[in-house]
């Protein structure tokens, strides 16, 4: 079968050109994985990070991949053995609306119930089963007052989540997907969210308050990433418990500009942004740049 695939894709009208560039291609684009590796000597690879986790996680298996095959890899702010930082383009410095209503935009996220591919988190049936009560208790905690909407993940995977949460608080209610992310994060009063994937960098990016909870035994970090990790937690932006979290969101509600505009919280946020969640103004011309630099040389 990988046979006769490649002779497909090689008689494809693709231009070959002299850079490939790619932030996800590598996993699921059959077409330019096979492309690019029958031309891999004559031809540069250049993979950028595409999610969360990348340069925090103990063990990243997809990070390991990518920069292995890679000419460069590009960051968005960490830096490593073949690893250049340069601002993220996904990532967004400043929102372009808000709204008067102080609703709570709570994001969370979903795994299928059995495993179905090896990586490097989320395998344990223990950890899957304690994610719909860590929210429970969170819901169940936070003053009658607050108006929270819950954007789950696209796919429920069988968990039945609405159900779950849906009488747990009275102010909770679910929306889809047909408004994009930035736009409802732009709108919220609050951002809360479950996990520690690619959501979080975008709010903390952008500057919007943000309160982060998880189960701390779920999650191994890099000794240098702990420390950045430490600052927000010290700033209560990142919470260990859904009681804290709760806790803390009923504490701020009425004045949260008070909380998050303070000198210690802005500097854990800044510091943290500059390394895993870098954005700049002149981000396009950083990146033109780069390429300019890179087709400048020899391969």
């Amino acid at each position: 079968a990988f046979v006769e695939f490649r002779e497909q894709v090689l008689v494809l009208p693709i231009k070959k050109t002299k850079v490939y560039v790619t932030a996800n291609a590598l996993h699921s684009n059959h077409i330019f994985k096979f492309f690019t590796a029958e031309y891999r000597q004559d031809i540069k690879l250049l993979a950028v990070q595409h999610g969360g986790g990348y340069g925090i996680d103990f063990v990243n298996t997809p990070e390991e991949y990518e920069k292995s095959i890679a000419d460069c890899y590009y960051s968005w702010g960490w830096s490593g053995s073949g690893v250049k930082p340069l601002p993220a383009q996904k990532l967004f410095d400043e929102l372009d609306e808000s709204s008067s209503d102080k609703y709570i935009l709570y994001n969370m996220t979903a795994m299928p119930i059995w495993v179905y591919r090896l990586q490097n988190s989320y395998n344990s049936s223990d950890i899957r089963l304690k994610y719909i009560p860590y929210a429970k208790k969170f819901l169940s905690l936070v003053d009658e007052n607050i108006k929270i909407s819950i954007r789950g993940y696209q796919a429920d995977y069988g968990w039945g989540i609405q159900d779950e949460l849906l009488d747990i608080n009275k102010n909770v209610s679910f929306e889809d997907w047909s408004v994009p992310f930035k736009k409802r994060l732009a709108s919220a009063y609050i951002f809360v969210c479950d996990h520690v994937h690619t959501t979080y960098l975008e709010s903390l990016a952008a500057n919007k308050p943000t309160i982060i909870f998880f189960d701390q035994s779920v999650y191994s970090f890099r000794e240098e990433a702990a420390v950045f990790f430490d600052m927000l937690h010290l700033a209560k932006i990142i919470h260990y418990t859904p009681e804290s979290a709760a806790q803390h969101l009923n504490a701020v509600y009425d004045d949260v500009d008070t909380w998050w505009y303070s000198d210690n919280v802005q500097k854990a946020r800044a510091e943290f942004c500059y390394r895993y969640a870098r954005t700049s103004k002149n981000w396009l011309d950083e990146w033109v740049d780069e390429f300019q630099r890179i087709l400048k040389e020899d391969k």
